[in-house]
Order: structure tokens, then C-alpha cells, then sequence
């Protein structure tokens, strides 16, 4: 499309294609592989400029040695839209009702690779030692059935552990505004260390605490901000303690979420749109500067 318009490209690298397909086994055939590979070059070879969902990406394009341009540019938190919170929704009023509650809430896909199933073991060992917490997930996936008979094997689902279908964004604030911790889950490969969640940034932008299982960027920023934590992976008693422990400290939650609003203003649409607006006039003007 590009040579048939005459026109220049900008390639963004939302995820690292066909690294994470290859990585989780959903791409075995070498012949596929390899093809794959040639398309990514193509892609890669024939964009003016690429941008990069987070700086792990960027590292990760330079070890493949792709000499372009290249500007990071996260997905970003609409701080504007989460500080406005007026729709009611009889589905999430029935949570609001719920008094003395504490909510972790999951709001994204169920697929393969984000491994909720770990989820609903915390919520198990969860239940052993505080019932005052509740698990709210709202999404849709490949793993969304297995995740419900878990639930249900484990006599949790609509006692402490709720699924619920995807929510149309718009009552994206007021789902996390019930929050006491927000999360974000991915199995565990190295791979996934770079992505650029969505939920994560929602999280923020709603100033919740944010708890993932994974390390990386992401990891680093909760950590050096005291903004969320990292749990570990596959140790679900362990991830509860932790969780609960951080659940009963109000005042802990209270600084974290102070402190997840501050880092927020870093991915504000109005600051990151200026550096996407600039990628656009220096590829198209590349007489322009920054």
C-alpha cells in the first residue's frame, strides 16, 4: 500500500511480532517461522519511522539491528476522563453496595498468555485467611470457560470471585473507582516483560495501587514509585499474604494510590499526543525537528 499510494510509513510495534506467537507454542511449523520473520523484516525495512510501545521493545529492535528511527510512545492514561465518574450501572451499583468489601479488580483479556487461572488460586488461598475480599474479573478470551469451572470447582464464583463480560470503556472509571488494588497478569516468559497493557494504564490514571506478577519496565516503574507491587509467579499463597497484608495497611494504600496518580501524568494523553504529533511532522516534513 505503501509503494502502490506512493506514500510514507509509520510502523507501530504494538507487540513483539512473531516473538510472542513462537514464544507461547501457538507457531511451531519452521516454515512458518521463517516467513514470518521475512514479513517482520518487510515491515520493519519499509517504515520511515517506528514507534515503540515501551522501551523494552525498543532495546529488543535494536538487538535485531534495525537501523530506523525510533520513538517510544506508551499507551496511555486518560486521567481527564477517569476523574469523571457519573454514569450508574446496576451491574457495578451492585458492588458499590457491597459494604466493608475490598475489591481487586482484572478488567482485560482472558487469553492464553495473561494465565488467569493464577488469579483464581490467590483468591482461593485468599478466602482461607481474609473473606472480606473479592475478586471482580471483566473480560472476554480464549480461557474465560476454564477460568469459570475453576471458580466454580472451588466454590468461589459468585461468593467471592465474580466474571463478568468486557465493559464498554466508557464505564471503565467507575468499575476501577471500586477498586482497592488493580492488576495486570501475564504467564511467565521473559517475552511478555515488554508489553504495554492497557489495564495498566487505566489503573493509573484511576490512582488505584497496581499489583502484576511479571518484571520488566512496568515492574521497575510500581517498584520505584511505590505506586503497586510485584507478586511472585506461581506461588499462590505466598501472592495472597502479600496481597492481604497490603489490603489491611489503608494507609499504605492510600500513599501507593496518591503515588499511582502522580505517575500517571507521565502516559497523559495531552503530553503524549504532542510526541506522536511530532513523530507524524518530522516523518512527512523531515525538514522539521522535534
Amino acid at each position: 500500500l505503501k509503494s502502490l499510494k506512493n506514500v510514507k510509513m509509520i510502523f507501530e510495534v504494538r507487540d513483539l511480532w512473531p516473538d510472542l506467537p513462537i514464544a507461547i507454542g501457538a507457531i511451531k511449523s519452521k516454515i512458518s517461522i521463517k516467513i514470518l520473520k521475512i514479513i517482520e523484516n518487510l515491515a520493519y525495512s519499509n517504515a520511515n519511522h517506528i514507534i515503540c510501545l515501551s522501551s523494552g521493545m525498543e532495546k529488543e529492535l535494536k538487538i535485531k539491528k534495525i537501523e530506523k528511527k525510533i520513538t517510544v510512545i506508551t499507551n496511555l492514561s486518560d486521567i481527564k476522563r477517569f476523574n469523571s465518574i457519573k454514569i450508574s450501572e446496576p451491574s457495578l451499583d451492585y458492588f458499590e453496595n457491597m459494604q466493608g468489601k475490598k475489591f481487586v479488580v482484572y478488567a482485560g483479556s482472558f487469553g492464553r498468555i495473561n494465565g488467569l487461572e493464577y488469579l483464581i488460586d490467590i483468591a482461593s488461598e485468599m478466602n482461607k485467611i481474609n473473606l472480606n475480599v473479592n475478586f471482580l474479573l471483566f473480560g472476554n478470551g480464549y480461557e474465560k470457560e476454564k477460568i469459570e469451572k475453576k471458580a466454580i470447582k472451588n466454590n468461589l464464583l459468585n461468593e467471592t470471585i465474580f466474571i463478568n463480560d468486557y465493559l464498554p470503556k466508557k464505564l471503565m472509571p467507575k468499575l476501577l473507582s471500586l477498586a482497592s488494588v488493580s492488576s495486570s497478569f501475564f504467564i511467565n516468559l521473559p517475552e511478555m516483560e515488554n508489553n504495554s497493557a492497557n489495564k495498566f494504564f487505566d489503573g493509573l490514571a484511576a490512582g488505584k495501587p497496581i499489583m502484576i506478577n511479571y518484571k520488566g519496565w512496568q515492574a521497575d516503574l510500581l517498584i520505584n514509585y511505590n505506586a503497586g507491587f510485584l507478586i511472585p509467579h506461581n506461588q499462590p499463597k505466598k501472592a495472597a499474604d502479600k496481597l492481604n497484608k497490603i489490603l489491611l495497611d489503608q494507609t499504605l494504600l492510600d500513599k501507593m494510590s496518591k503515588e499511582s496518580k502522580k505517575l500517571a501524568n507521565q502516559f497523559d494523553i495531552e503530553v503524549n499526543y504532542k510526541k506522536f504529533e511530532n513523530v507524524i511532522d518530522q516523518t512527512f516534513y523531515e525538514e522539521r525537528k522535534y
